[in-house]
């Protein structure tokens, strides 16, 4: 029987929830283990579709590409002014 990850995921935490609250567990290590679900959740819901290495690429290379395109403008805008 094959069970889909996000609905493990979910009763594995609901497991952890409730023994973290029991007098005999060790409460810190289960709220340790449910923060990490929680940022793992936040990280992949605020993540690029396309991954993290495209969004720092994207960003580096855009910035890189307008400041090439400023620079085109500029020297066309030179050139135009000499034949004008």
């Amino acid at each position: 029987m094959a069970i889909k990850a996000k609905y493990l995921v979910g009763i594995l935490m609901l497991i952890v929830l409730f023994s973290a609250f029991q007098p005999s567990q060790g409460g810190v290590a289960n709220f340790a283990h449910l923060g990490g679900a929680l940022f793992g959740f936040i990280y992949l819901k605020l993540l690029p579709k396309r991954g993290l290495s495209f969004a720092a690429t994207e960003k580096y290379f855009g910035l890189r590409n307008s400041y090439y395109r400023w620079k085109r403008r500029k020297a066309a805008k030179k050139i135009r002014s000499l034949y004008a």
